[in-house]
């Protein structure tokens, strides 16, 4: 490895890291890593992903032997496409059921080799592993729809709905349309260069972290609602997409209200922007003000929705006071200060709170900004 005698990036430094980890307790792993050609001429973030989560497939309950079978696979003759999330959706998965993961990995579709077009399909095996045996089971059953579209900022962006049913045409759509408005209205390049949606037996936006799909229920429903212009599905799927910014800021519970507001009020906005009406996503009985909403724990009825709630009223009003562009900067500012590691702004804690927010707003600011800031903050959030 060349490379590794001269100055390196960040994702090979942490390469080097991991290597040095597999060459002491997995061996065999690291040599055939080491072995390959994508390795020999420098590492890129997508390369790093797949050394990351086959050495944590390996270390994990002692199945460095799965870690070996998924690294001889085709896919992985070379690092291109939905390789390296399809390598991310096995380690969730033997995270989360390692008896899943192995029959899985041993069955005779499987084993025989993933290849390029294959793995498209396995980035969906966390979301869905019972929908995967029925899959290996049979031929048919999953239906894939793509689309290339061109995001202003990232360029070349691939979309992908798999359903078990029929076309899906108007959710590609959606897709497109919302990741358009959303990268347009951050001015930051879109978090991923794949955005996907599977239909399933259930909705989940957490899944969606990490690259992993949004999930949606199917029904019939779903056909009329997307097309309706005050269709709840649509502004869920509006939300989703704007999640894929906050997958990487880190919040404790108690202040889940700021990336969920943030992805509400983005889904508000996209739905108002397509010619179509926000979703009425409810109010909170529980508290009056977020500071209320951190004190009072995890647990009762109607946690979710108040997070939900109050941090949108709360992102809202900031949008109100400041106006369009002032907001959209200080959006970006808090963006780019949960992409940092450690403490920032001067506060405290690593994970984004409301010092964070006030920060990411003021920064740079008049002081009548400054003063709208507080306002804002004294009616939403209370005292601090």
């Amino acid at each position: 490895m060349s490379w590794a005698q001269q100055e390196i990036t960040e994702e090979e430094g942490e390469a080097v890291r991991y290597f040095y980890w597999a060459a002491r307790n997995t061996p065999e792993l690291a040599t055939m890593l080491y072995e390959k050609p994508w390795v020999q001429d420098g590492i890129t973030g997508d390369e790093l992903m797949i050394i990351k989560y086959l050495y944590r497939i390996a270390k994990s309950e002692d199945n460095e032997p799965a870690a070996q079978t998924i690294l001889g696979m085709p896919f992985l003759d070379s690092v291109a496409g939905m390789d390296a999330l399809a390598v991310q959706s096995l380690e969730r998965l033997e995270h989360d059921d390692t008896d899943t993961f192995l029959e899985i990995i041993e069955h005779p579709r499987i084993k025989d080799g993933i290849t390029d077009d294959e793995a498209e399909v396995v980035v969906l095996l966390h979301a869905a592993p019972e929908r995967f045996r029925q899959i290996l089971k049979q031929d048919g059953g999953l239906h894939l729809e793509r689309r290339k579209v061109q995001l202003p900022i990232t360029g070349e962006t691939n979309l992908l709905v798999a359903h078990f049913n029929e076309d899906n045409s108007e959710a590609l759509n959606l897709l497109e349309a919302y990741a358009t408005f959303i990268e347009g209205y951050m001015g930051e390049p879109f978090p991923s260069q794949y955005i996907t949606l599977m239909f399933h037996d259930w909705e989940s936006g957490r899944y969606h972290y990490g690259y992993t799909p949004i999930t949606l229920k199917m029904s019939s429903w779903f056909y009329y609602d997307a097309r309706n212009k005050n269709g709840r599905t649509a502004a869920f799927l509006a939300r989703m997409v704007g999640w894929y910014y906050a997958r990487d800021w880190d919040v404790e519970p108690e202040q889940r209200w700021v990336t969920s507001g943030f992805g509400t009020f983005m889904s508000d906005l996209a739905q108002v922007e397509l010619g179509r009406d926000p979703w009425v996503w409810g109010g909170c009985a529980k508290a009056s003000t977020l500071a209320a909403l951190e004190t009072i724990g995890t647990e009762h009825d109607g946690w979710t929705g108040c997070h939900r709630a109050l941090g949108n009223q709360f992102m809202h009003a900031l949008h109100g006071a400041l106006g369009k562009e002032t907001f959209q900067r200080g959006l970006r500012n808090l963006h780019r200060s949960a992409q940092q590691d450690g403490p920032v702004d001067g506060c405290d804690s690593a994970n984004l709170t409301i010092c964070h927010v006030v920060a990411a707003f003021k920064d740079g600011a008049e002081d009548n900004v400054a003063a709208q800031v507080d306002e804002v903050v004294a009616r939403w959030y209370g005292p601090r």
